[in-house]
């Protein structure tokens, strides 16, 4: 009786630790894809948050004042409204449909980070690049349908380059596509995908 508790007392102690690591047996591969799809949606639901917590915070502080020195001649902190696409990408659309064009397609790019989600290999890095990208779209795409606009606040510049104005939202979305474009590169996991899918 004693071996049987241990046996299962190791059994439930190897199953937990698989799931926290994300390194389930096959055969709990629904419950495996259950688990990172959840903790896929509450990161996103966090990271969101933070992000538009930060740009309501420097509505408050930033809107209608000058500019908040972070590091001299580097970074500022100033309020901009941001009608186009991640660092102002998009400008030379015309006013009367960039907002409908935008929001269009940045709905279309969630529907394809979530089909992206079931069809890709799923690793830490992947992961981790369609949680920043899906919360930095959410982001922009909540703060856009509610004002408007969406509000950058971050300015980096040095003498005479300055790098457009951005939100912690357009942070999320550049990290997560260095990630992606980094681990479709090298990771073997999608070059073995993309072997299996030429045998196909």
């Amino acid at each position: 009786m004693i071996s049987s508790l241990y046996y299962r007392h190791n059994l439930i102690s190897s199953l937990i630790i698989r799931v926290i690591t994300f390194n389930l047996p096959k055969r709990y591969t629904g419950l495996y894809l259950k688990k990172k799809l959840i903790l896929l949606l509450v990161s996103i639901i966090v990271l969101t948050s933070i992000d538009l917590v930060t740009k309501s915070i420097a509505t408050s502080v930033l809107k209608g004042k000058p500019s908040i020195s972070v590091i001299e001649g580097f970074w500022n902190f100033e309020y901009v409204e941001n009608q186009n696409i991640a660092f102002s990408i998009g400008s030379q659309i015309p006013g009367g449909v960039k907002q409908y064009l935008i929001i269009g397609v940045e709905i279309a790019a969630l529907i394809f980070l979530g089909w992206f989600f079931f069809k890709s290999p799923k690793t830490k890095l992947t992961l981790v690049s369609i949680i920043l990208i899906g919360s930095g779209a959410f982001g922009n795409l909540i703060d856009r349908v509610i004002n408007g606009h969406v509000v950058d606040f971050v300015h980096w510049f040095y003498k005479g380059f300055s790098w457009p104005v951005f939100n912690v939202a357009d942070a999320y979305v550049t990290v997560g596509m260095f990630i992606l474009i980094f681990e479709f590169i090298f990771s073997p996991h999608y070059k073995e995908q993309q072997n299996n899918e030429k045998m196909d």
